[in-house]
C-alpha cells in the first residue's frame, strides 16, 4: 500500500496515473490493496476535475481572443482551438473512466465534463455559423473570375518616387480568395459532419493545395527579386542593361500568366526567373563584396604615413639620423601602398 501511495503521488501526467490505477485495480486481491485502490480512483477523480476546471479558465481567459498560430484563419482557427481543448479533455476521460470502471462514484465529475464539452462545441459551432455569416452577400459566380488575376503586381509606390526600392514587386493573389481557402482548408481538419464546406465552394477548395503551392513558389520570386532590388541599392545605374532585361523577363508576370493558367506554365516560368534572379544576384554581391575590398585598401593608403613625425621638433635628433627615419619611414610606407595596390589588382580581376 505505502509503494503505491508512493508512486502515485510521484506520477504528474494523468494519464499515466490512470493507467497505473487500472494495473493496480487489476492485481489487487487483497482488501487493504482494493481500499487503497478507490481511494487512489478518488483521487484520480479530483484530479481531473482540477483538469476540467484549468481548460475552463484557459476557455474563460481566451475565447474572444484565442492564441492563434500565424496562419491560423480568424474562424476555423479559434474553432480548431477549441477542439483541441476538447479532445485534450476527452482523451484525459477516457483514461479515468477505463481505469476506474469498476468502482461506483457519487460526484459531479461527469457533469463538469459534459457541460464543458457542451460549451466548447457550442463555441465552434458559433464560429462555423459565423463564418457561413460572410457571405451572406457574397457573389459565388466570381469565384473563378478572382482567379483571372496576373500572378505578380508593382508595389504601389509614391508620386515621384524612383528610388530602386520602387521596384519592388509583390504577389498578386486575391486577398478574399486566400481567405476562403485557408479557412476550408482549416475547417475539414476539424473532420466534422456539423462543418460543412458550402458546396459553391467545393470546386475551390479542391484546388487548395495547388493554389498554396503555386503561391509559396510565386513569394519564392518575390522575395528572391526584392532582395536583390534590396542589395542593388545606389548601384542600380551600373546593371541598367541587366535590370531591362530583367524587366523584359518578367512582363508575362504582370499581364500574361494568370493563376488560372496551366500550372505547368507558371512552374517553368518561376524556376526560369528564378535562375536569372539568382544569377543576376550572384554577380551584385560579388561586385558589393569586391568595392568593399577596394575601400578598404584605399583607407589604408589613406592613414599611410610616410612622413616620421616623432623625429620632426626634436633638438636631440641629429641630421643623419633624421634623414634615416625619414627613409625608413617612406620605404615601410612604399611597401604597404605596394601591397595594397596589388591587392586591388587582385580583386578586380576576379
Amino acid at each position: 500500500v505505502q509503494t503505491i501511495d508512493r508512486t502515485f503521488e510521484e506520477i504528474q501526467v494523468l494519464e499515466t496515473a490512470a493507467h497505473f490505477l487500472k494495473r493496480v485495480s487489476k492485481s489487487a486481491h487483497q482488501p487493504a490493496i482494493k481500499l487503497c485502490a478507490e481511494k487512489k480512483a478518488t483521487e484520480l477523480r479530483v484530479l481531473f476535475l482540477k483538469e476540467c476546471q484549468m481548460a475552463r479558465n484557459d476557455f474563460d481567459e481566451f475565447h474572444q481572443l484565442p492564441p492563434l498560430r500565424i496562419n491560423e484563419p480568424p474562424f476555423a482557427g479559434p474553432a480548431l482551438w477549441a477542439a483541441a481543448l476538447s479532445i485534450n479533455l476527452k482523451t484525459k476521460w477516457n483514461a479515468v473512466c477505463e481505469a476506474t470502471s469498476d468502482i461506483k462514484f457519487d460526484d459531479n465529475v461527469e457533469v463538469v465534463h459534459n457541460e464543458l464539452q457542451e460549451t466548447l462545441s457550442t463555441f465552434q459551432t458559433q464560429k462555423y455559423e459565423d463564418w457561413l455569416g460572410t457571405f451572406s452577400d457574397f457573389d459565388y459566380s466570381q469565384l473563378q473570375q478572382r482567379l483571372e488575376l496576373p500572378i505578380l503586381r508593382k508595389l504601389e509606390k509614391a508620386n515621384n518616387d524612383r528610388s530602386i526600392s520602387s521596384r519592388k514587386i509583390e504577389s498578386n493573389f486575391d486577398n478574399s480568395l486566400l481567405s476562403i481557402l485557408s479557412e476550408t482548408a482549416f475547417w475539414e481538419k476539424l473532420n466534422s459532419d456539423k462543418f460543412i464546406i458550402p458546396i459553391q465552394l467545393l470546386g475551390l477548395s479542391q484546388q487548395q493545395e495547388h493554389l498554396f503551392e503555386l503561391r509559396e513558389l510565386i513569394n519564392i520570386v518575390v522575395r528572391a527579386y526584392n532582395d536583390l532590388v534590396h542589395d542593388l541599392n545606389g548601384t542600380e545605374r551600373i546593371y541598367i542593361d541587366h535590370l531591362k532585361e530583367l524587366d523584359r523577363k518578367f512582363r508575362p508576370a504582370f499581364n500574361k500568366i494568370y493563376w488560372s493558367s496551366k500550372p505547368v506554365v507558371i512552374e517553368n516560368f518561376v524556376q526560369n526567373l528564378l535562375a536569372d534572379i539568382r544569377g543576376f544576384h550572384r554577380e551584385v554581391r560579388e561586385f558589393h563584396r569586391t568595392l568593399r575590398a577596394i575601400k578598404g585598401q584605399c583607407k589604408i593608403i589613406s592613414e599611410t604615413r610616410l612622413i616620421n613625425c616623432s623625429s620632426i621638433g626634436n633638438k636631440n635628433c641629429e641630421q643623419m639620423s633624421f634623414e634615416k627615419h625619414q627613409e625608413e619611414k617612406q620605404s615601410e610606407g612604399r611597401l604597404t601602398i605596394v601591397e595594397c595596390h596589388r591587392r586591388i589588382i587582385l580583386e578586380t580581376n576576379v
